[in-house]
């Protein structure tokens, strides 16, 4: 309940901040003899017109950064993958200096059986499969979104 009304306290803490911060701009427009009416409509046009800009040069980059790095990440998984396939997953697993000691020799230890090692390691790549393709479809959503919206 108090974080609810955080969110609450911190919208009007903002509100509070931009409309002092608006009040000085529209007593600007005021001492140029403009209206309290036209000052108050041309401060927040002014500020609408500065926002959108804000998220007109933002959001392709952001865009573009998201593609980059899902781009790295189906890198790095097709690496993987190219692994599990040459090396086999135990290999893999064994070379990667990512597992302790104690981890290692427990996994190990029960990897006796062939069958479950190439069961394990068939289902790990169908899995890397649909990752990859699921990755792809998002980076081309995203490079069509980002194309989308500044067209």
């Amino acid at each position: 309940m108090l974080f609810k009304s955080l969110d609450v306290l911190y919208l009007i803490l903002t509100a509070y901040i931009v409309s002092i911060a608006m009040e000085a701009v529209i007593d600007i427009f005021q001492r140029w003899k403009a209206t309290r009416g036209i000052s108050i409509t041309i401060a927040y046009f002014l500020l609408a017109v500065f926002l959108l800009s804000g998220v007109v040069l933002i959001v392709p980059f952001v865009a573009n950064q998201m593609t980059e790095i899902i781009n790295l990440f189906l890198i790095k998984m097709n690496a993987f993958q190219l692994a599990l396939q040459d090396k086999g997953l135990v290999e893999v697993l064994r070379s990667s200096g990512l597992l302790s000691h104690y981890v290692e020799k427990e996994i190990f230890h029960n990897f006796s059986d062939p069958a479950l090692i190439t069961n394990i390691q068939t289902k790990l790549q169908t899995s890397l499969v649909e990752l990859s393709n699921m990755w792809s479809s998002y980076a081309q959503m995203i490079g069509n979104f980002a194309v989308n919206f500044v067209t």
